[in-house]
């Protein structure tokens, strides 16, 4: 489905490596010229690419008047474009704040992004992918149902990416022969001709 083909999906650190530091510190220097509430929504924003003023202050913890002023403040920055819709004004200025967000932040923005487009099971498992297990029984029930509609798309080896994922949550006790015997049967799937 959206998801890449294993072969091709290119892993969190081969693509932060290849955004030059110079890039990343201009982009930090132009975020220190700024404050909490713009900086917040910046990392909010490159967790989601893409995204309204409302969802993205969400994952920002910010309430609708304050997000609508941080993104315009990063507008005459020159990060965000001048569209209604939230996004960087190019990919290595997204890459820039994504790769300058530390870690274990960046993990907690994903999962809570996960949370917050739960409603799109699609959108939902990107972010998940994007974030370590922390053994999470909801994320791996969305990863499982991801995985069957990949399936039901005929992407079997984007199920297997994601149920792969689910066994990496890890999920608890009672989930986890389910979620084994699902991975065995998409693996089996996407090496069937």
């Amino acid at each position: 489905a959206r998801l890449l083909e294993r072969e091709t999906v290119l892993s969190v650190d081969v693509v932060r490596a290849a955004v030059p530091t110079s890039v990343v510190d201009t982009v930090v220097a132009r975020l220190a010229t700024v404050g909490e509430d713009e900086r917040g929504l910046a990392q909010a924003v490159a967790i989601l690419e893409t995204a309204s003023t409302l969802t993205a202050g969400d994952l920002a913890r910010l309430e609708l008047d304050r997000a609508s002023l941080a993104a315009d403040r990063l507008r005459a920055a020159g990060l965000l474009s001048e569209e209604p819709v939230l996004k960087f004004r190019h990919a290595l200025l997204r890459s820039a704040v994504h790769a300058a967000t530390p870690p274990g932040q960046r993990d907690q923005l994903h999962r809570a992004a996960a949370r917050l487009l739960s409603a799109d099971t699609h959108a939902a498992s990107a972010q998940l992918i994007a974030a370590h297990g922390v053994g999470d029984p909801w994320a791996v029930d969305l990863l499982r149902r991801a995985a069957a509609l990949a399936l039901d798309e005929g992407a079997p080896q984007s199920a297997v990416v994601l149920l792969r994922r689910a066994r990496a949550e890890p999920p608890d006790d009672d989930r986890l022969p389910v979620v084994l015997l699902d991975l065995g049967l998409a693996e089996m799937r996407s090496t069937d001709p």
